[in-house]
C-alpha cells in the first residue's frame, strides 16, 4: 500500500457511494457484454435483485457470452445443487467456493460423510470467499462492499438500506483481478497445475490490487497496513462495519493517535449479535489511546474504506481474524484525486449522522455487557 504513482492510474475510475447507482453500472455493462461475464461474490441472495442478476446473465448467455458464477458456500446457503443445476441449464456456469453438503453433487455428499471428509470440511468452514468482484469482458471490474443483496438497495429498502462503496475501474489491474478470480475457481485442480496458475498470477499482479489469498499475501497485507499506518502523517479514517483489530493493529492504531487524526466509523448496530460484542471490547482500549470512534445511525455501515494521509482504498476487507488472516478480500487503491477527495468527502458526510462515543460514557456501560465483550472477543476467530 502507497501513494498511487500516475503510471499506475486506473483508465476510468467511477466511484458509487450508494448500492442502485453501482448494481444499475453494472446490470446495464452485463447488457453490453461481448464475450464474458465473471461474478464472485459471499453473498447472492435470490431477491429482486440477485432474480434481475441471473436473468441478465442468463440473455447474455443466449448472446453467446460466456457467464461464470462463483458463490461462496456459507454465504449462499440458501443455494442448492438442484438450483444451481436449473441455472446452469440457462447457460449460467455456477460454482461454489468450500460448498455446504447441500451444494455437492450427490455422490461427493456420500462421500463428504467419512470422518475424515468432515474433519477436512470443518478446517475450510473457516475460510470463506469474502470478496464482490465483477468482471466484464475482462476489461471493466466492479469491486467493493457490496454482495448481490437487495439490502444494498435504496430502491428496495428506504431508508434502511446499508450504506456502502464500490468502484467500477479499467486498466491493467484488472487483469490481476480476473487472474486472482480464475484460480479462485480452479481452487480443485491438480497441484502442478495450480502452481502454474498461481506463477502466472504473481507475474501479472499490479500495485493498487490488494490480494490475499495465499499465507504470504495475508502477512504481506497485514504488514503493510499497520506500516502504512505507523507513517500517516496527518491522518488514519477507517470505516468498518466489523472492525476488531488484532493486538499489533490495535497498538498501531492508538500509537497513531497520539499524534495524528484517527477517526473510525462503525455501525451502531452490527447485523450479527456476537461481532458487536467482540467490536465494542476494543472502543474502551482506543478511545483511551486517543482515536474518535463514531456509531453510524441512519442504517447498518457496510463500506469497508482505508484512508491514510492521500492513500483511499476501498473493497471488501474488514479488520477482524477472519479477513486479515482467513477469508480471500480484494480492494483496491483509487488512482484519481477527484474520487480519493469524494471518498473523503463522503467519510465526513457519515460522521455527521453518527453519535460519537466518550470515554467518559462508555466507562460506565453495564457489567454483563463487558462480560458479553469478553465472551465474543473470545471468539473472534470463529465469528
Amino acid at each position: 500500500m502507497s501513494v498511487p504513482d500516475r503510471n499506475d492510474d486506473w483508465r476510468e475510475e467511477t466511484v458509487f457511494n450508494d448500492g442502485d447507482s453501482f448494481f444499475e453500472r453494472f446490470c446495464a455493462s452485463i447488457e453490453a457484454a461481448q464475450t464474458r461475464v465473471d461474478l464472485e461474490t459471499y453473498i447472492f441472495d435470490l431477491d429482486v435483485l440477485g432474480l434481475r442478476i441471473l436473468d441478465l446473465l442468463a440473455k447474455a448467455s443466449r448472446r453467446g457470452v460466456k457467464v461464470r458464477l462463483l458463490i461462496d458456500g456459507v454465504g449462499g446457503s440458501q443455494w442448492t445443487r438442484e438450483l444451481a443445476e436449473h441455472y446452469r441449464l440457462l447457460g449460467i456456469h455456477i460454482r461454489f467456493f468450500h460448498p455446504l453438503p447441500w451444494q455437492k453433487p450427490s455422490r461427493k455428499f456420500w462421500q463428504s460423510i467419512g470422518v475424515r471428509s468432515l474433519i477436512f470440511g470443518l478446517h475450510k468452514l473457516r475460510r470463506r470467499n469474502h470478496r464482490k468482484l465483477f468482471i466484464v469482458d475482462g476489461q471493466t471490474a466492479f469491486v467493493g462492499s457490496m454482495n448481490v443483496s437487495a439490502h444494498h438497495l435504496a430502491s428496495a429498502f428506504p431508508g434502511h438500506s446499508w450504506r456502502d462503496t464500490g468502484v467500477c475501474i479499467t486498466g491493467p489491474g484488472v487483469n490481476a483481478l480476473f487472474e486472482a478470480f480464475q484460480s479462485t475457481c480452479n481452487e480443485s485442480d491438480p497441484p502442478l497445475g495450480q502452481r502454474k496458475k498461481l506463477e502466472r498470477f504473481f507475474r501479472r499482479l499490479h500495485p493498487r490490487v490488494i490480494l490475499n489469498f495465499t499465507f504470504f499475501q495475508r502477512k504481506y497485507f497485514h504488514e503493510a497496513l499497520i506500516r502504512e499506518i505507523g507513517r500517516a502523517r496527518s491522518r488514519v479514517w477507517i470505516a468498518n462495519p466489523y472492525l476488531i483489530p488484532d493486538q499489533r493493529l490495535l497498538r498501531q492504531l492508538i500509537q497513531s493517535a497520539q499524534t495524528i487524526d484517527v477517526r473510525l466509523l462503525v455501525p451502531k448496530v452490527s447485523d450479527f449479535f456476537g461481532v458487536q460484542y467482540a467490536m465494542e471490547s476494543r472502543y474502551g482500549a482506543l478511545l483511551k489511546g486517543g482515536a474518535r470512534i463514531y456509531a453510524y445511525l441512519p442504517s447498518m455501515m457496510h463500506a469497508k474504506i482505508v484512508i491514510i494521509d492521500d492513500l483511499v482504498s476501498i473493497g471488501s476487507s474488514n479488520l477482524d481474524h477472519l479477513s486479515l488472516f482467513q477469508n480471500y478480500e480484494a480492494d483496491v487503491v483509487l488512482t484519481h484525486p477527484e474520487n480519493r477527495a469524494l471518498v473523503q468527502r463522503q467519510f465526513l458526510d457519515d460522521l455527521a449522522v453518527s453519535e460519537e462515543l466518550a470515554l467518559e460514557t462508555w466507562k460506565r456501560r453495564s457489567l454483563p455487557q463487558k462480560l458479553l465483550e469478553r465472551l465474543f472477543y473470545l471468539f473472534r476467530g470463529f465469528l
